[in-house]
C-alpha cells in the first residue's frame, strides 16, 4: 500500500504510533516496522472481492475469531472504502449488521465497553444514536451535540442508562474547541454492578453518572453499524466516518483505554467479544 500523505511518527511509552498529519487518523507500527493498517474489508457479502480506494465494503472480518462479521444488507447499503481511513458512510443508508452469535449474547450481565474512532461530516452531528446500535440493550451515539452511552437493564423501573444522555454539549458555541468533524475516540463504560455509566472522549473522562445496580436486559436482535437500529434506512443513519469498533463484556478502565485506544489489538484480548478494525 502506497501511502500519499506525510506521516509524523511520534512514541508512547515503548509503542511506536503513526499518525496521518490530514487527519490525526491513527496508523499503527508492529514492532517489526512500520506496517499499514489493512483489515480484512471485501466487496461482497459473502466475502468476496476486492475493495479499492472508495469502493463499497460488504464484509467486514472481526478479528476476535467469534465469527461476528459486519455485513451490508444490500450492495445499496454497502459503506465506501475512505483513502483517509475507516469506512465512509453517507447518511442515507450506509450502514453494516452483524448478526446474533453467543459471544454477542450480553443479557444477564453486568459490564460492558463499547469503543468508536468517528468524525461527522455535519456540525452537531445528523442522526441519533447512530455508532453502534442494539436498540433494546445498549447505545453509543450522537443525540444532537451529545454524545451518549445507554444501557437497558432489567430493572422494569429503570429504560435506558444514563438516564440525561450523559449531559454534555459538545456544540460550537459550548465548547468552541471541540470539532466533531475531526476524528475522536469514544468510548462508553458500563458496570451495573458497581454502579455507574461512564463516558470517555479522546481518553478522557468527560461525564460519569450513578445509575441502578440490575443486570443487562437480554436482546438477541443484531447490532448496526452506522445506524440506529430501531429505524429504517434513511433516518438516523451516520453521516461520516467510522473506524476501530471495539465491544467488550468487562468494563475497561482509563488507563487500558488510554494505552490500547490508538494502537491495533490482536483480537483475542481479555474480554474482547467483537472487533472491527476498519
Amino acid at each position: 500500500m502506497i501511502i500519499s500523505e506525510a506521516v509524523k511518527r511520534i512514541t508512547v511509552g515503548n509503542d511506536r504510533v503513526a499518525y496521518m498529519v490530514s487527519n490525526g487518523k491513527p496508523l499503527y507500527i508492529n514492532a517489526d516496522g512500520l506496517k499499514p493498517y489493512l483489515p480484512v474489508l471485501k466487496a461482497n457479502r459473502n466475502g468476496t472481492g476486492g475493495v479499492g480506494i472508495g469502493g463499497t465494503v460488504g464484509y467486514v472480518e472481526d478479528l476476535t475469531g467469534n465469527g461476528n462479521v459486519a455485513v451490508a444488507v444490500t450492495a445499496a447499503n454497502a459503506p465506501l472504502y475512505n483513502a483517509g481511513g475507516g469506512l465512509y458512510f453517507d447518511g442515507i443508508d450506509h450502514y453494516l449488521l452483524v448478526q446474533p452469535s453467543p459471544s454477542l449474547d450480553f443479557g444477564g450481565k453486568t459490564q460492558i465497553t463499547l469503543e468508536a474512532w468517528a468524525t461527522s461530516d455535519v456540525v452537531g452531528w445528523k442522526g441519533v444514536w447512530s455508532l453502534i446500535s442494539r436498540y433494546n440493550q445498549f447505545i453509543l451515539g450522537p443525540n444532537g451535540d451529545e454524545m451518549s452511552v445507554l444501557v437497558m437493564t432489567t430493572d422494569p423501573s429503570v429504560s435506558w442508562l444514563p438516564l440525561n444522555y450523559s449531559s454534555i454539549d459538545w456544540g460550537q458555541a459550548s465548547d468552541p474547541t471541540f470539532d466533531e468533524l475531526q476524528w475522536h475516540h469514544y468510548c462508553g463504560v458500563m458496570d451495573t454492578t458497581a454502579g455507574y455509566a461512564k463516558l470517555y472522549v479522546d481518553g478522557d473522562l468527560r461525564f460519569s453518572q450513578v445509575i441502578p445496580t440490575s443486570p443487562i436486559i437480554g436482546d438477541d436482535g443484531p447490532i448496526h453499524l452506522g445506524h440506529r437500529e430501531a429505524d429504517a434506512s434513511g433516518i438516523n443513519n451516520l453521516a461520516g466516518r467510522l473506524a476501530d469498533l471495539r465491544i467488550w463484556d468487562r468494563a475497561r478502565n482509563q488507563t487500558e483505554i488510554r494505552r490500547d485506544m490508538n494502537r491495533r489489538l490482536l483480537g483475542h484480548e481479555v474480554g474482547l467479544k467483537a472487533y472491527w478494525p476498519f
